[in-house]
């Protein structure tokens, strides 16, 4: 390789990692934490949680999808808006 192209390559590197280097901007104030907010107990007889989905109907709903130990699966709702959970869950029964 003849020296010109080295002293070009070189050069070129120097003018891209010198505009590729900027100074970072200062950083903010760190974030309060999220609120933690306890709502209603799932009875640990639920089984082990495996899926949380939600509708476009009702965008304030939350479903968790539980599999119990028998292998059924049983899904309970949760109000976002109220924190609440339902009291009424569906238990799907596998054979």
């Amino acid at each position: 390789m003849r020296p010109s192209h080295v002293i070009l390559s070189l050069l070129a590197v120097v003018a891209v990692s010198g505009t590729g280097c900027r100074k970072l901007d200062t950083p903010t104030a760190p974030a309060e934490p999220a609120k933690t907010v306890m709502i209603d107990a799932i009875p640990l007889d639920m089984g082990e949680l495996f899926a949380v989905t939600t509708a476009p109907q009702w965008p304030s709903n939350a479903q968790l999808w539980f599999v119990k130990p028998d292998k059924s699966i049983a899904m309970v709702g949760v109000n976002m808006r109220t924190l609440r959970v339902s009291g009424t869950s569906v238990v799907i029964p596998r054979r």
